[in-house]
């Protein structure tokens, strides 16, 4: 099943950072720390020059639950809700 956010239907596969960020409306920043947080699968370049890759249900999950702007407790909110349980 694919997951919707704002009316849009989730990429099912791996897409690069900047797809992710452009189709979603979120910084690229912001998915980077979602992968250093471990939130998001993703697959290192293996050649220089080559776009890192999310996977696509992954940040459509996170993008739900998406607060924008600065703020404390961001990260461990968005894992809560995205991962609950």
């Amino acid at each position: 099943m694919r997951a919707s956010v704002r009316g849009k239907i989730a990429p099912m596969g791996w897409m690069s950072l900047r797809q992710a960020a452009n189709y979603y409306g979120i910084p690229p920043r912001t998915l980077s720390r979602w992968i250093e947080a471990g939130l998001a699968c993703h697959e290192r370049a293996e050649r220089r020059g080559e776009a890192m890759r999310v996977w696509g249900p992954d940040v459509a999950r996170l993008a739900e639950h998406y607060e924008p702007g600065a703020g404390r407790g961001k990260l461990e909110r968005l894992r809560e809700a995205a991962f609950p349980g």
